[in-house]
């Protein structure tokens, strides 16, 4: 029964890795990732929910690199911070890893008009403020650029 600790989580994100899980490589940027983790594919394999709801997936889970988001990683141990350190992830840029903690601060300004919607209309509204955000990032990165 350990495995109801991050029960949410481990759904969460295999529900939302599932598609992808014929890449080579995934990375997840978690701020307890250092508890989360280990034991992860253990956890995914005795929950029968989640091997009944996306079938393989134990096996066919890629190498994952975990990492930590900039905000949080001082809050955690020196041996954590130099296994999971965003600045110090091979592959991993710029990453900072708490980019979705920004877009559910902007979206809380919603909540209460989705609250009332339908699924599909909360979808279509999310996705349109998704795209807002993804836009605006965007333009604010060729316009860092051309100012180069």
């Amino acid at each position: 029964m350990t495995y109801l600790r991050f029960a949410n989580v481990d759904f969460a994100v295999v529900s939302s890795h599932y598609r992808y899980k014929n890449l080579l490589l995934f990375y997840v940027f978690y701020d307890i990732v250092c508890q989360w983790w280990p034991h992860f594919r253990e956890r995914i394999s005795g929950n029968s929910f989640i091997t009944s709801a996306f079938p393989g997936i134990s096996e066919d889970w890629p190498q994952t690199i975990t990492g930590i988001g900039k905000y949080h990683i001082l809050n955690h141990k020196d041996e954590c911070r130099q296994l999971r350190d965003a600045h110090l992830l091979p592959g991993s840029g710029q990453t900072d890893g708490n980019n979705p903690e920004r877009i559910w601060a902007v979206l809380i300004n919603i909540t209460t008009s989705i609250q009332e919607m339908g699924p599909g209309a909360r979808e279509e509204m999310l996705n349109e403020h998704f795209a807002a955000w993804n836009m605006e990032s965007l333009s604010i990165l060729v316009g860092i650029h051309l100012i180069r």
